[in-house]
C-alpha cells in the first residue's frame, strides 16, 4: 500500500481523537463550544470521499495534509493553549460562522482537487515511481549568470557591507522573527533585496548539479547536497516560511538529480519539520510580542493559529465593518506590484487585512485566504480558491517533465506556495512572492542554455 492511502485512516483518527480532547475540556469557553465539530466533519468528509475518489497521488495527499493541519491539529494544539490567539473572539455566532464557512470551503476545494487529481494524469515526481540520473559532461564550467551573481555579491559586500544585516542563520540562536530586512533607501538596496534570494538559491541547485555529476564517492556526494539544501537556512529572516519552502525545493531537486535517494530525501524532510518545530517551541518561548503571562503552550497556540490561520481569525472575518470594497481590493493588487513605490508613488495602505486587523483591535496577522475571498465574492469564493489548486497540479505536472533543474527548483517553489494558498496565506501574500521572487528567477533561469540536466528513467520496481 502506498503511504498516501494511509493518511485518509489517519486524518480520521486523528480527527476523531481532537474532537474528543475538545468535546472533554471541562474549561472550554462557551464561544468554543462547537469548535469540536470542525475536526469531527472533516475527518468525517475525508473518509468518505477517498470511498469516492481513492485519494493515492501525492499532490492530492498533500492538499489533504495542509488542511488537516488547519482543521484538526491547529485546534488540539488552542485546546492545550486554553484557546489563546490574536484575535480577540467574544461571539460564539462569529466562531460558529467561522466553522461553517471552513469546512464549506474545505469541502469545496478538496472535492475539486481530488476529482482534478484523477480526471488529469500527470508525470509523479521522481520519488515517488522513478529514478533520475544525472546527465552532465564530466567538465562543467560555471554559467556566466553564476559568474554575474558572485561578481554582485561582492560588490555589495565591497561597497554596501550593512545590507547583509537583514539577514541571520537559523543557527544562529536568536529569534529570527526580530530580524527583519534593512528599510530599503536605494535602488541597488532594492535590488540587493530581490535578487539576494534568488543568488543564495542559485548556488545551492548549482551544488547540487556538482555534486551529483563529478562526485561519485556517494557518501560525500549526500554530505554536499545536504549541504546545499540547508543553504536557505543560513540566510533567514522575518520570513521565516521563504526559507523552509526553498529547502523544500531544494530537496526536490536533490532527489530528481540523484543527488539524494528516496530515505535521504525524507530523512532530509524529517529533519526539515523537526527544525520547524524546535523553531516553533523556540519562537513560543521567546516570542517577543506576546503576553509575558502566557504560557508556552498558550505561544504556541498563537502560532499555530498564525501560521495556519483558524478558527479566530476566520470569525474575525464575521466582526468588520463595512468598508469601500474597491478601495480595499484596488490595494490588495496592488501591494503585489514589484517596485510599486518608486514607479507610482503611493505611499497608502487600504489592503483587506489592514481593516480586518483593525475591526478586531489586533496587530497584523494573516488574512485567511477564504476571508479575502469570501469578503469580494461571498458564497463564490470558495470556487475561486479552487484556481490556485488547479494552477498547483498544473505546475506539478511541469515539475514532472523538468529536465532542467534550475527551473524545477522554481516551479517547485510555485507549486509549494500555491498549495498553501488556502490554508496559510492569501492571494495577495502569494502574489507578491510570485512577483518578486519566482517571476525573476524564472525569467533567470530561463537564460541557461543547456536543458538537458536530468534525465528521467522510468523504474517499474519502484
Amino acid at each position: 500500500m502506498k503511504a498516501q492511502r494511509i493518511i485518509p485512516k489517519t486524518i480520521f483518527t486523528i480527527g476523531l481523537f481532537a474532537a474528543v480532547l475538545i468535546i472533554s475540556d471541562r474549561d472550554r469557553p462557551d464561544v468554543y463550544k462547537y469548535l469540536w465539530v470542525l475536526p469531527l466533519v472533516f475527518s468525517i468528509f475525508i473518509i468518505l470521499i477517498d470511498c469516492v475518489y481513492k485519494i493515492d497521488e501525492i499532490k492530492c495527499a498533500i492538499m489533504i495534509s495542509l488542511f488537516s493541519m488547519r482543521n484538526i491539529v491547529t485546534p488540539i494544539i488552542m485546546r492545550y493553549g486554553k484557546y489563546s490567539s490574536y484575535f480577540p473572539v467574544s461571539s460564539q455566532d462569529n466562531v460558529n460562522n467561522a466553522i461553517l464557512l471552513m469546512l464549506y470551503e474545505s469541502i469545496i476545494v478538496i472535492t475539486y482537487g481530488v476529482y482534478l487529481s484523477n480526471k488529469i494524469e500527470t508525470n509523479q515526481l521522481n520519488f515517488q515511481y522513478s529514478k533520475a540520473r544525472i546527465k552532465v559532461k564530466s567538465q562543467i564550467n560555471p554559467p556566466t549568470i553564476g559568474i554575474v551573481f558572485a561578481l554582485f555579491l561582492l560588490l555589495i559586500f565591497v561597497t554596501n557591507p550593512g545590507f547583509f544585516k537583514g539577514y541571520t542563520s537559523f543557527f544562529s540562536g536568536g529569534n529570527i522573527r526580530d530580524i527583519s530586512p534593512a528599510e530599503s533607501s536605494s535602488a541597488i538596496q532594492t535590488l540587493f533585496g530581490v535578487f539576494f534570494p534568488i543568488i543564495y538559491t542559485f548556488f545551492g541547485v548549482y551544488l547540487i548539479m556538482i555534486s551529483s555529476a563529478l562526485v561519485h564517492f556517494q557518501p560525500l556526494r549526500k554530505l554536499l547536497c545536504i549541504i546545499a539544501v540547508c543553504i536557505p537556512l543560513l540566510f533567514m529572516n522575518n520570513s521565516d516560511a521563504f526559507s523552509l519552502i526553498c529547502v523544500l525545493s531544494l530537496a526536490i531537486v536533490a532527489l530528481r538529480t540523484n543527488g539524494l535517494d528516496k530515505k535521504i530525501f525524507f530523512a532530509v524532510i524529517g529533519g526539515g519539520t523537526m527544525i520547524a518545530a524546535i523553531y516553533i517551541l523556540l519562537s513560543a518561548a521567546n516570542l517577543s510580542f506576546s503576553s509575558a503571562t502566557k504560557t508556552t503552550m498558550q505561544k504556541l497556540s498563537d502560532l499555530f493559529v498564525a501560521y495556519f490561520p483558524g478558527v479566530p481569525n476566520v470569525a474575525g472575518f464575521f466582526n468588520m465593518k463595512d468598508h469601500d470594497k474597491l478601495q480595499t481590493l484596488f490595494y490588495d493588487f496592488y501591494v503585489t506590484i514589484p517596485y510599486r513605490n518608486s514607479v507610482f508613488g503611493l505611499t497608502t495602505d487600504y489592503r483587506l487585512v489592514k481593516y480586518l486587523c483593525a475591526d478586531n483591535f489586533t496587530n497584523s496577522q494573516v488574512m485567511p485566504c477564504i476571508v479575502q475571498l469570501t469578503y469580494y465574492f461571498g458564497i463564490f469564493g470558495a470556487f475561486i480558491e479552487c484556481l490556485f489548486i488547479r494552477f498547483a497540479f498544473r505546475v506539478y505536472g511541469k515539475m514532472g517533465n523538468e529536465k532542467n533543474a534550475f527551473m524545477l527548483f522554481a516551479h517547485s517553489m510555485l507549486f509549494i506556495y500555491l498549495m498553501l494558498t488556502p490554508v496559510s496565506y492569501n492571494y495577495t501574500n502569494v502574489m507578491a512572492r510570485v512577483n518578486i521572487t519566482i517571476i525573476p528567477m524564472l525569467i533567470i533561469f530561463s537564460f541557461i542554455k543547456d536543458k538537458r540536466f536530468i534525465s528521467i528513467v522510468n523504474d517499474n520496481n519502484d
